[in-house]
C-alpha cells in the first residue's frame, strides 16, 4: 500500500477548518478581550467585538480628554471621584455604579467600553453622543478612578 495523495480542496478545507477554530475561539466570551456577554448578546455581540479597537495605551492627551469627558457626562451621577454619589444620583431609581470599586479592575477594557456604549438604565448609551474615541478615552480615565493606572 502506497500512500494516499491529499488533493488540494481537501487541504483547503482542512485550512479553513483550522482558521474558523481559531477565529471562534478568540471570539468567544473570556477569550483574550474579557468579555462578559450574556448569552442574550447583552453588550454588545459578534460584530461590536469585531468593530471597537482598543487604542494603543493611556498617554497623558486620552487621559486628559477623558477627564473632560466624564465632568461633563458621568460626573453628575458617578461623582467626581466616582464612587456614585455625584449630586443626580439621588434622584435615580438606582444607584450608579463605584467606579472606585478596586473590583472595577477585575472588567477588562472592553467590557468597560461596551457599557459606556450600550449603556443601562438609567445610564444612558453614549454610542452616538460620543466617538469611539472618546468611549476609550473615558475607558482609560475610570481606570484611574480605582487606582488602576
Amino acid at each position: 500500500m502506497g500512500v494516499v495523495p491529499i488533493r488540494r480542496p481537501a487541504i483547503t478545507l482542512l485550512a479553513l477548518l483550522v482558521l474558523a477554530g481559531v477565529t471562534g475561539a478568540l471570539a468567544a466570551p473570556g477569550s483574550h478581550h474579557g468579555a462578559e456577554i450574556s448569552k442574550k448578546g447583552d453588550l454588545g455581540g459578534f460584530a461590536a467585538r469585531q468593530t471597537a479597537k482598543k487604542p494603543e495605551g493611556a498617554g497623558s492627551d486620552s487621559l486628559s480628554v477623558g477627564k473632560q469627558l466624564y465632568a461633563k457626562h458621568c460626573g453628575s451621577c458617578h461623582g467626581e471621584s466616582g464612587h456614585g454619589d455625584g449630586p443626580a444620583a439621588k434622584d435615580l431609581e438606582r444607584e450608579p455604579g463605584n467606579l472606585a470599586d478596586p473590583q472595577i479592575i477585575k472588567k477588562s477594557d472592553y467590557v468597560l467600553f461596551l457599557q459606556i456604549t450600550k449603556g443601562k438604565k438609567p445610564m444612558p448609551s453614549y454610542e452616538k453622543k460620543l466617538t469611539e474615541q472618546e468611549r476609550w478615552a473615558l475607558v482609560h480615565y475610570v481606570r484611574t478612578l480605582s487606582g488602576n493606572r
